[in-house]
């Protein structure tokens, strides 16, 4: 199909002059032609090619080169005007050719001919024709511009993985599409190629929708993607390597992001973030995400760039953005975008977002549960505020404040979880610590949902069922069913909740529990860890018992106050001056829970064995009593590497 002298065309046109002229006209010629762009968005392209240019003469219409060719004139002349580049890649805007020719005719002259009465002359001559290019392009709607994916797995209600996209051209013809999942690290998880049968006509408006699988592993089936955000990008190709297009920025890339934590009792953040490119962004911002993948808040940022190869990143900071965080534990994430500053690369003129990168913050929640039988109430009322107590500030580190050679320093000790939630059966509060008189059911509910688990309660059949109120159970597994079923008759199962039943889509159902506590006490034998061991294998990253007869009170209380105040706390370590046998320098570290466990354990048998009687002593010692731990944790800060003498005499640690 010809388009003459304007219109809209696409990718792989020729430009051809042709002329239509009399019998006398001879030796047309193009002088040269220009190729312009008309744009405001960037610098303009522009070619320009010098002649001659000869073309071919023809004594017909040339019907092979035009499907339309001028009429009126016997003689024709057609110039290919050789483009030096593939026009799929023009941009989608006006380009305007214009040529500039000359040809020959007769003065009409008497002989004799002379220099000054030539036989011919030259005629010049300048036609100009303007085209707008529609190549093959592809963009979201508008309900998926600037969309995250969300994905739960547990809770499809709440994902959210279609994509709107269109797909464009002045050419209608199939197209192959290729549709990326990526992670907001940047690792792809999941494409998908549409090719052969599956390619999609252009123009036209599609929706995909993910299924959550990861195919990006082997084997590739069946995986799916962990419950979080995703972001996507889609490329669509036409007929030939250069009749392409895609989403995401060619230029544009987040590379560093940091969110630094809120000072205690404020939800106010302050991010960074590194943009690379060779200009400065458009746009860039963050979008704030609470556990749920439900959008909390969202800030613009800073646009600088850091350049290809420079020694150091320019960061742009959020210097404040509030999220509101108040009934939601678990991770929220902060989602960095950015949307660069390149038309001029775009066939579209369009600025393009770049993929999304994401950095979390976690806001901790704790489960305290005992049990409201009369005869131990009050002694599970004070173990579990005191494990409470203990709990609401975890050391992340220690900072001495002082320098050079002074001989006292400040030490301040920060917490972690100041701002952290408790799960009171029903959902998560600041006020109180413990739940007392909790069901079967509350409990579990709080397992599932919590970093930091405790309980303190009766138990049967050797451990492997807990007691709590309402006449309602936990059970390790379904290996006590005939004991319900003779108490209960065969409509037990709303009164039992069973560990080994628990379940979820893609991961652990108990992934999320950093530490479970748990103290079962029952008759004077030893007492099975079944109930740990299956906490451990549903996730759990760290289980510590202590089982065995009757715990005594008093055991109990100091158990547990030690063993948390070690979790938490840490512990000041003792190290000899090496250049100094007798100098004795301290320092503070953070203890993982198997190491509080012992120090604990360690801690309460001394002061028992000090200020006891034997009745205590003899059930602490005897070996009814056990604590074990399964798995190992640290609920702060882990240490990073031993001090050297030198740094220690640096700052002695009180």
């Amino acid at each position: 199909m010809c388009v003459k002298n304007s219109g809209t065309v696409a990718g792989g046109v020729q430009f051809h002059l042709i002329a239509n002229y009399p019998q006398g006209v001879s030796g047309f010629t193009v002088d040269s032609f220009d190729i312009q762009e008309v744009t405001d968005a960037h610098q303009p392209w522009h070619y320009h090619q010098d002649g001659p240019l000869s073309g071919t003469p023809y004594n017909y219409p040339p019907y092979d080169i035009c499907s339309s060719p001028p009429t009126g004139n016997p003689l024709w002349f057609v110039c290919p005007l050789n483009v030096p580049i593939m026009t799929f890649s023009f941009h989608n805007t006006t380009y305007t050719i214009t040529a500039n020719y000359h040809y020959t005719v007769p003065t009409g002259n008497p002989p004799p001919w002379s220099p000054t009465n030539p036989q011919f002359t030259q005629v010049p001559g300048t036609v100009s024709a303007s085209f707008t290019f529609d190549n093959l392009i592809v963009q979201p709607d508008e309900n998926t511009v600037g969309k995250i994916l969300k994905w739960d797995p547990d809770n499809p209600s709440k994902s959210d993985t279609t994509l709107g996209y269109i797909i464009s051209s002045a050419q209608k013809k199939k197209c192959r599409l290729v549709i990326s999942i990526y992670n907001l690290n940047g690792g792809l998880v999941y494409q998908r190629i549409l090719d052969d049968n599956e390619r999609q006509l252009c123009p036209g408006n599609y929706t995909f929708t993910w299924d959550g699988t990861n195919n990006q592993l082997f084997p590739p089936t069946p995986n799916y993607a962990p419950k979080g955000l995703y972001t996507f990008d889609i490329k669509v190709e036409g007929v030939c390597p250069y009749d392409t297009d895609h989403i995401r920025s060619d230029a544009l890339s987040i590379s560093q992001v940091k969110v630094l934590k809120p000072e205690a009792g404020t939800n106010t953040y302050e991010l960074k973030y590194v943009l690379s490119d060779t200009k400065q962004a458009s746009q860039a911002g963050v979008i704030v995400f609470d556990p749920n993948l439900e959008k909390k808040a969202d800030a613009p940022g800073g646009t600088k760039n850091t350049p290809p190869g420079a020694q150091e990143p320019v960061w742009n900071e959020i210097k404040s953005i509030s999220a509101d965080i108040a009934d939601i534990t678990g991770d929220y994430s902060f989602v960095f975008w950015g949307i660069d500053d390149h038309p001029e690369i775009d066939k579209a003129h369009r600025k393009r977002p770049t993929l999304e990168m994401l950095a979390n913050d976690s806001l901790g929640a704790s489960a305290n549960f005992g049990t409201s039988s009369p005869d131990v109430i009050a002694t599970t009322l004070q173990a579990i505020d005191d494990a409470g107590d203990e709990q609401e500030a975890v050391y992340l580190q220690v900072e001495v404040l002082g320098q050079g050679n002074a001989t006292k320093y400040d030490v301040r000790r920060q917490g972690k979880y100041t701002d952290w939630k408790w799960w009171n059966g029903s959902g998560f509060q600041k006020e109180r610590k413990v739940k007392i008189g909790a069901t079967a059911q509350e409990v579990i509910k709080g397992l599932k949902r919590v970093d930091v688990f405790s309980w303190l309660t009766h138990a049967i059949e050797d451990g492997r069922i807990a007691l709590w109120d309402g006449d309602t159970f936990i059970a390790a597994d379904h290996s006590t069913d005939d004991w319900f079923q003779s108490k209960f008759g065969s409509n037990f199962q709303d009164r039992v909740v069973y560990i080994s039943d628990l379940s979820s889509f893609f991961k652990p159902p108990l992934s999320k529990l950093k530490c479970a506590f748990i103290i079962n006490c029952s008759s004077d034998r030893p007492l099975s860890t079944v109930m740990a061991e299956i906490i451990k294998e549903k996730g759990a990253q760290f289980v510590g018992t202590l089982v065995g007869g009757k715990v005594r009170e008093i055991v109990a209380l100091k158990f547990i106050d030690w063993f948390w105040h070690y979790a938490t706390k840490g512990k000041i370590k003792e190290i000899k001056d090496g250049s100094n046998p007798n100098t004795v320098r301290r320092r503070w570290e953070m203890c993982s829970l198997v190491e509080a466990m012992d120090l604990a354990w360690g801690k309460a048998k001394k002061e028992i064995e000090e200020n006891e009687d034997e009745r205590i002593r003899n059930v602490l010692f005897g070996s009814r009593l056990e604590p074990k731990p399964l798995g190992n944790a640290y609920l702060g800060r882990p240490p990073l590497r031993a001090w050297s003498d030198e740094e220690l005499k640096k700052v002695p640690l009180p």
